[in-house]
């Protein structure tokens, strides 16, 4: 890897390849002895918060509900997602917990938003149907699809009517 870079390097510099590939060595080393580690940034103890409380009338006649609730940085960044399944137990619930969890870290990790919203939207499973959201959201494919469809409608933090700032957030 270091043999190639150095190459490219002396490819676009004519002058002096030796300083340039020299200064690549030295860079190159620097970034070898400290790896780059990932920082996690840290939530405060109390932050601003939205729930949704959606649901899907599903083609086997039941209303499968869901709460989902985002967490948000100072800046107004989303910065983490919880998601419970109203009925108890099952499968499809542990898994939308488990996905929660892991696109929260990831956030708090430093991944956007959008790549998470790009990859988990349009996902088809069952549950799907007619939701009780508009717009847009009034059919959803799955229930991935209707939680990250709406958390991302609401990706920054902008206060709903009558909500004021709380002191201190």
């Amino acid at each position: 890897m270091i043999g190639r870079v150095i190459e490219q390097i002396q490819r676009i510099s004519d002058r002096e390849p030796e300083a340039v590939a020299d200064v690549a060595r030295k860079v190159i080393a620097i970034i070898q002895a400290e790896p780059c580690k990932p920082q996690r940034r840290a939530l405060p103890d109390e932050r601003r918060a939205k729930t949704g409380h959606l649901r899907i009338a599903a083609a086997d006649g039941e209303d499968h509900e869901y709460v989902a609730q985002l967490g948000y940085y100072p800046d107004g960044h989303i910065a983490e997602i919880f998601v419970r399944q109203e009925r108890e137990g099952g499968t499809l619930g542990a898994m939308l917990d488990a996905v929660a969890i892991c696109v929260s870290l990831g956030l708090q990790y430093g991944v956007p938003w959008d790549t998470f919203e790009a990859k988990l939207t349009r996902q088809k499973f069952e549950p799907s149907g007619w939701t009780n959201m508009g717009g847009d959201l009034r059919r959803a494919s799955s229930p991935l699809d209707l939680i990250f469809r709406w958390a991302g409608h609401r990706r920054e933090w902008t206060p709903g009517v009558g909500q004021e700032e709380p002191d201190g957030i």
